[in-house]
């Protein structure tokens, strides 16, 4: 007798303890603990779902704030990098034709202040950079044929291969070295060949006594616009 209550009672409290873990009450019995344990059973898996797909929302969401910030913190910098490219090489292609007339002693900010009023480039300020960046400047005097949508690099390219013409102004009472020294200024000129033009006699003014080959105080006092084409002779003569 003892036997058989010691062998039924592990079963008791097993089948008690499934029941507490499912929420069955105990005075349910039979096939109705059964079906109450697999509606249980089921009621469990469903809130686990519901847990999991609950903790998925909250994982995506967690995903996409932590992209918002990134989004923000990034777009600044990659909307900046694409203006900076399109003010240094923008498309379209080049545009109509501008001429720009440096004047001597312009600084850099201010040339690029003149290309930006022309249309040649876009930004003053990105020119600046690009030609810090880059090495460019100072830039020779004279004028320059340019054309607008440049853009900087493009720009600064033709700033650098030097004007299409110099001017060179020449006051009253110079001497010819001086006036050879203003003409030596230009990129493609030298003032030792024009000085020994201006006293060979190659090239000689109407008002030149006879016997004189210099042309020391026939010189007129004016501005003169030097092509890139041009001689020394080609100038004095001029």
């Amino acid at each position: 007798m003892s036997d058989d209550v010691d062998d039924h009672e592990p079963d008791d409290r097993g089948d008690h303890g499934d029941d507490d873990d499912l929420d069955v009450p105990a005075w349910v019995s039979g096939a109705d603990r059964d079906a109450t344990k697999a509606e249980a059973a089921r009621a469990a898996l469903r809130s686990k779902r519901r847990a999991a797909l609950a903790e998925r929302r909250r994982h995506r969401r967690r995903v996409w704030a932590a992209f918002a910030v990134v989004a923000v913190l990034v777009l600044p910098f990659v909307v900046f990098a694409g203006w900076l490219w399109y003010e240094i090489s923008p498309p379209g292609g080049a545009g109509q034709r501008v001429s720009l007339d440096v004047q001597q002693g312009w600084s850099t900010p201010r040339i690029a202040d003149e290309l930006q009023a022309r249309g040649v480039i876009g930004s003053s300020l990105v020119f600046q950079i690009y030609a810090r960046v880059h090495g460019g400047g100072p830039f020779q005097a004279g004028i320059y044929d340019l054309r607008t949508n440049l853009g900087a690099s493009a720009a600064m390219s033709a700033l650098e291969r030097g004007a299409s013409e110099r001017r060179v102004v020449l006051p009253p009472g110079l001497t010819l070295e001086q006036i050879a020294a203003k003409v030596g200024q230009v990129r493609h000129l030298s003032g030792a060949k024009f000085l020994a033009a201006a006293r060979s006699g190659v090239v000689r003014s109407k008002y030149e006594p006879p016997g004189v080959s210099s042309l020391e105080g026939l010189t007129y006092p004016d501005t003169y616009f030097v092509s890139e084409h041009d001689t020394e002779t080609a100038v004095l003569r001029r």
